[in-house]
């Protein structure tokens, strides 16, 4: 279970491929036939989409935000959100006017974490930062739909729907758009 909850492991079988430091460089998940589990295990050391070959280019480019973010969103694919957080965290530093375009994703990404490691308070911090410093992105639109998310979670039915309320009327057209109706509908 430690090992499990270690990696992000959701779904079995799952192949870790660690380095010798213990941390994973990639990983196999779900039945392989054996001739392509043989392929994926040789070919994950030097696949440039693999979290070794992404940790090794990001040490070597340690103020490149692109490069950073490449392993920050691999780490969260890989559900191993303490690294992610540090990750994206150093996206954020790296580029706090959003250049490269991945720093509202990285807010974005550091809320989800938040919610998922149960940090209601950290994830409605982070949101709300989001929504301050890109009022113009997308990843702030769907921030309002992330709080209202926590508001339901809390209990908070009637600030979560005043929310929700707002954002179908500026988006009415938005795919969350019938689950929205949905809850604004129940007394």
């Amino acid at each position: 279970a430690e090992m499990r909850q270690r990696f992000g492991v959701s779904g079995f079988p799952t192949v870790l491929i660690l380095d010798e430091g213990g941390d994973e460089i990639d990983r196999v998940q779900g039945y392989v036939p054996a001739p392509q589990f043989i392929d994926a295990v040789q070919g994950s050391i030097n696949s440039p989409t693999s979290v070794g070959f992404l940790r090794k280019q990001a040490g070597e480019s340690p103020d490149d935000a692109e490069v950073q973010y490449r392993l920050a969103i691999k780490y969260m694919e890989g559900r191993m959100y303490e690294k992610a957080r540090v990750q994206f965290s150093r996206v954020i530093y790296l580029d706090p006017d959003n250049r490269f375009g991945a720093t509202d994703s990285s807010l974005y990404y550091l809320a989800e974490i938040h919610f998922a490691t149960q940090d209601l308070a950290g994830t409605v911090k982070t949101l709300d930062s989001l929504k301050k410093r890109f009022p113009e992105s997308e990843y702030a639109k769907e921030a309002d739909l992330m709080k209202a998310e926590v508001l339901l979670h809390t209990g908070e039915m009637d600030e979560a729907k005043q929310l929700l309320a707002s954002f179908i009327e500026t988006y009415p057209d938005h795919p969350a758009g019938p689950q929205i109706r949905e809850i604004l509908a129940q007394p």
